[in-house]
């Protein structure tokens, strides 16, 4: 694919096998806009062993799939985000809002101490200005603590080793949340994967697939000024 300026969509940083940064994201639809939100290694930093390149979120745009030049150039919304932060964005349910899901952790005074685990916010409105503007981590961002935690009980434990990542949430056909009509009081469904757990046939050669998979759901309502 090729964007508005005749350049390849492609990662920001040549990569050898398995160290490459795939341009994870989701596309959303608003305004007859196709929103393609997405992580991925920040320029200055290609030159970085993996674990230390640090992420930049991006947006690109389109309204028409089917042309030559699919893509917008792309447009920072965050810059550098903790290495391998996870980020996806669609419009709330039922808001004219951003919602954002995460990988973070968790505050050290919260339950269980500074685990890893998937947070969620949402904005102050559908600009990109707003959507921009969240703040995804406390200081220090390298520690991708956040109090926006959703607090998961399944996947992960206390010591670690286990975790809580590959996110994804239940959207409509335009990419915005969407939940099952069983849940309908409910604001989003999301799963994710506990990546270093054992597969279930026991092995441990793949650090993705075959892992435990879970399922849970959170719901937002509003709150009085304070």
């Amino acid at each position: 694919m090729l964007d508005e300026g005749g350049r390849p969509v492609v990662g920001n940083c040549a990569a050898q096998r398995l160290d490459a940064q795939g341009l994870s994201g989701s596309i959303s639809v608003i305004d007859q806009t196709y929103h393609y939100v997405y992580t991925d290694v920040m320029p200055e930093d290609c030159g970085e062993p993996a674990p230390r390149r640090r992420t930049a979120l991006y947006l690109r745009t389109s309204r028409d799939l089917g042309a030559a030049r699919v893509w917008s150039a792309p447009r920072t919304l965050m810059a550098a985000l903790p290495p391998g932060t996870m980020v996806r964005a669609a419009k709330a349910r039922g808001m004219d809002r951003w919602v954002i899901s995460y990988s973070c952790r968790r505050p050290a005074n919260a339950p269980g101490g500074p685990v890893p685990d998937i947070c969620v916010q949402y904005s102050a409105d559908l600009t990109l200005d707003a959507l921009a503007a969240l703040k995804l981590f406390s200081e220090p961002v390298s520690a991708q603590r956040s109090p926006a935690y959703l607090g998961l009980r399944s996947g992960g434990d206390g010591s670690g080793r286990f975790s809580r990542v590959a996110h994804y949430w239940m959207t409509d056909r335009y990419g915005n949340l969407d939940v099952p009509d069983a849940l309908s009081a409910k604001s989003g469904f999301l799963t994710w994967l506990d990546r270093l757990a054992p597969r279930r046939d026991g092995s441990a050669d793949s650090t993705l697939y075959g892992r435990p998979v879970y399922w849970g759901t959170w719901t937002a309502r509003p709150v009085s000024p304070r």
